[in-house]
């Protein structure tokens, strides 16, 4: 049951993702105990829910002991051992019976959209750590295509200073660009580490690199995709907070329902009357209808109804805030996602000119016409540029994700 729980949950809740993320997603949900746990109180709530529907049917309880009765009727007073099976029926609880078993029903919807909201929250956390990963592998790679590219240019330079065509300011330009680069690449190195101490924390093991780099970012066309018409009554959050409060109401409703009324029915058969015999016969039986009228509780029953009142009227509040909230979180994150896909479309045009300078930048300082400093701009700029697409599709995860959860 718990295994086909979470593969329904699974399949059900797909959105748009990072390519070849699906075998890491259910390896997380498999091994993460935070997420287990609350597979378990979803089970849990399944069988409270089941306990709570037990009003609607008889009780039997098996009764023994010493009795003393004294009426009027009796000429002396009867004591001995009493021994005999009672079934009771509720024939009206002033409608508790009925929500109990309501509230049964929101505990467990809602530890089901607990479960839901908690691998949600897995779900981010690992495509932030393998979105991060993916960024950081590719970074990597520009950045020693850039230390190469630097190195071949120092080279270059090298050859014009000992030509003398050009001062040492040359070569000490493009030492200092090639330091950059190192310090970069060791800092990159050590975000490696920490991000697969990121991937132990939520999956209990590591992952290889070359796992990794199977990973790949998304198509733009995914991203425009997951913008979609929005209802924020529909939103999980939104969800939630009604069911809250409406749990609160039905907490009203049990409660008031001990100002009213009991009507039970109830059947005995056994040893009724005290006796010293020891044999237990079941030769008598008694049969009633018996009404419990409520007098006096110390006002505790006042009490409690009065604390659910201004319970249900806070979460009518929340309720209302989590609604607006929601509509501005889509908003936000549907403007982000729409100039990010536009800041890609700027970046792609921006490379083109960007090579387009380095490559013009390369010839003339081969010719002579421009210094080291023209070719170490045009270098940055080009990997600059890079980099900064590299971010944008990180980023564009991210987003594309937070927007599909809120859904």
């Amino acid at each position: 049951m718990r295994w086909m729980m979470l593969l329904l949950i699974l399949i059900s809740a797909q959105v748009d993702a990072l390519e070849g993320l699906e075998n890491l997603e259910l390896r997380v949900f498999q091994k993460n105990l935070g997420y287990q746990s609350e597979v378990d109180l979803t089970e849990g709530a399944r069988s409270q829910k089941k306990a709570f529907n037990s009003g609607f049917f008889p009780t039997v309880n098996a009764i023994g002991g010493w009795q003393r009765n004294k009426t009027d009727e009796l000429s002396s007073v009867e004591t001995g051992y009493v021994g005999y099976l009672e079934g009771r029926a509720n024939i009206f609880s002033g409608f508790k019976d009925y929500a109990l078993a309501q509230a049964g029903n929101i505990d467990l919807q809602l530890a089901e959209i607990d479960l839901q909201l908690k691998k949600n929250e897995l779900r981010l956390q690992l495509t932030e750590v393998i979105s991060d990963m993916i960024y950081l592998h590719q970074f990597q790679d520009l950045l020693q295509e850039e230390l190469a590219v630097t190195q071949s240019q120092r080279k270059m330079a090298g050859k014009k200073v000992s030509a003398g065509l050009t001062g040492p300011v040359d070569n000490l330009e493009l030492d200092l660009r090639e330091n950059e680069i190192e310090i970069e690449l060791l800092n990159q190195k050590q975000m490696h580490a920490e991000n697969h101490q990121k991937i132990i924390k939520l999956l209990g093991e590591d992952i290889a690199d070359e796992e990794l780099d199977k990973i790949r970012f998304s198509s733009v066309s995914s991203f425009q995709k997951s913008i979609q018409q929005f209802n924020s009554e529909k939103s999980i959050e939104f969800q939630r907070a009604l069911l809250v409060k409406r749990k609160h109401e039905l907490e009203q409703q049990q409660v008031q329902s001990e100002f009213y009324p009991q009507l039970d029915l109830t059947y005995a058969v056994g040893r009724l009357t005290p006796s010293d015999d020891s044999s237990l016969a079941f030769n008598e039986n008694k049969f009633g209808v018996q009404l419990t009228i409520p007098l006096f509780s110390g006002f505790e029953t006042y009490h409690r109804n009065k604390s659910l009142i201004f319970k249900t009227a806070a979460a009518e509040k929340n309720k209302n805030q989590v609604q607006l909230d929601v509509m501005t979180q889509y908003q936000v994150l549907k403007n982000r996602i729409n100039d990010s896909i536009s800041l890609i479309a700027i970046s792609d045009r921006k490379l083109k000119n960007s090579q387009k300078y380095f490559d013009l930048t390369l010839a003339e300082y081969r010719r002579g016409i421009k210094n080291s400093p023209d070719l170490v701009g045009a270098t940055d700029r080009l990997f600059s540029t890079k980099k900064r697409k590299l971010e944008l599709h990180k980023e564009l995860e991210l987003l594309s994700l937070r927007l599909q959860q809120i859904y």
